[in-house]
């Protein structure tokens, strides 16, 4: 069976605004957002846990592209912490139990989202 949780998260590049007054402690309540919402949204939609191995793609709903590798990475960074913190995973580098894939998608300028899909890995 195949999940999909849409998250209302805006992401970007880790680095924008970086040097704004106030942007660290911005940052830091972004990303504890973004990791306790993850969490308790696969918590919440995601039922029963399917059994590892599993996949979970990131699909970034934006009208503005990041770089595939290492920024669209980044931005997913606490989401993809708290969907292994709903998993019970003590890291999230586990390739064995699951792959982590990552996906943009374009939407209407003004509209920001993150689905997760999360389904079985076959063989």
């Amino acid at each position: 069976m195949k999940y999909s949780v849409t998250l209302p998260f805006k992401t970007a590049a880790t680095n924008a605004g970086g040097n704004k007054a106030g942007a660290f402690w911005a940052a830091v309540r972004r990303a504890k957002l973004q990791r306790k919402g993850a969490a308790m949204a696969i918590r919440a939609n995601v039922r029963p846990l399917p059994p590892f191995p599993i996949n979970v793609r990131f699909v970034r709903l934006s009208a503005g592209r990041l770089d595939s590798d290492d920024n669209l990475r980044a931005a997913m960074k606490h989401i993809k912490d708290g969907i292994a913190d709903a998993f019970d995973l003590k890291t999230d580098r586990c390739p064995e139990l699951v792959s982590w894939l990552y996906d943009e998608e374009h939407a209407d300028r003004g509209t920001y989202a993150v689905r997760v899909e999360i389904w079985p890995r076959e063989g």
